[in-house]
């Protein structure tokens, strides 16, 4: 089932992804785009250097949606969408309300741009308004710069931005971190294991450490955060690109598991074992 937005975060993430379809020079994309500006009655707005862009309620109010759910829009519950965007932008502004005429000339000049006809509802349009964006802001925590990084690679998508101006002078940020205590002798073992070669893709380490040892990562199968255990059992030696890879791609557990029967010491340790 369709997820229901719960962030502000979710609904600029829409909002971004439907504007970049009409930045785009894909005529599916377009279209899709224009169809849903042309038909909206009620809009999630935000206002970005300056100029307004607009997704209907529907299109805003489900998670990570895009042109792939095009075929089931219309079975979508607008009902749910209008409560859970209400609850985090207050009510949507109608024509007696501030601020209204300046947002529906907004629109009108948007859809001028695009070459949209608006379609005639006999409804007034209404906005809910997300207030001014910026650009995403520095973050000493991992995730969160990892989340930060992939909402602005979805932003220049399309595009080419301004260059950023970024920051001379690098603030820090002190913070309290819990750590897993790793054991030195593990790693050890693996590593003299390993001979200078990656566990993963046979291939040689890529340099040498200024103490002339291969450089290569230990790399535990099943993670500590999914309550794997600090072994050798669970302990194998890669090459950088294959450690990003048995963390970060999309089929890092059919790796794991071939891993596993590649490595004889290797075990298969449950999730949150």
């Amino acid at each position: 089932m369709d997820e229901i937005v719960s962030t502000v975060e979710q609904v600029l993430d829409n909002i971004e992804t439907l504007y970049l379809y009409g930045e785009s020079t894909n005529v599916s994309e377009r279209r899709f785009h224009d169809a849903r500006i042309k038909n909206g009655k009620l809009f999630a707005v935000v206002q970005i250097h300056g100029s307004f862009r607009f997704a209907p309620g529907k299109f805003a109010g489900y998670v990570n949606n895009d042109i792939s759910h095009a075929d089931n829009l219309a079975e979508r519950d607008g009902r749910k969408t209008n409560m859970v965007l209400s609850s985090l932008f207050g009510e949507a502004l109608g024509p007696s309300d501030e601020g209204y005429d300046a947002i529906d000339q907004g629109f009108l000049d948007y859809c001028n741009q695009k070459g949209i006809l608006p379609s005639q509802h006999g409804l007034k349009r209404r906005y809910w308004v997300l207030g001014p964006a910026s650009a995403e802001t520095p973050t000493a925590d991992p995730k969160e710069l990892t989340e930060r990084v992939e909402r602005a690679l979805r932003r220049i998508h399309t595009r080419k931005p301004p260059v950023p101006k970024g920051h001379h002078k690098v603030p820090k940020s002190s913070t309290t971190l819990e750590r897993y205590v790793r054991d030195p002798e593990v790693i050890a073992w693996v590593l003299r294991e390993a001979a200078g070669n990656c566990e993963n893709c046979g291939s040689a380490a890529p340099f040498k450490r200024l103490n002339g040892e291969p450089f290569l990562e230990v790399h535990h199968v099943r993670s500590l955060g999914e309550g794997g255990p600090d072994t050798t059992d669970n302990a194998v030696v890669c090459c950088p690109n294959c450690h990003r890879k048995l963390h970060f791609d999309k089929e890092n557990d059919s790796l794991r598991l071939k891993l596993i029967a590649s490595i004889k010491r290797l075990k298969d340790f449950p999730l949150n074992g």
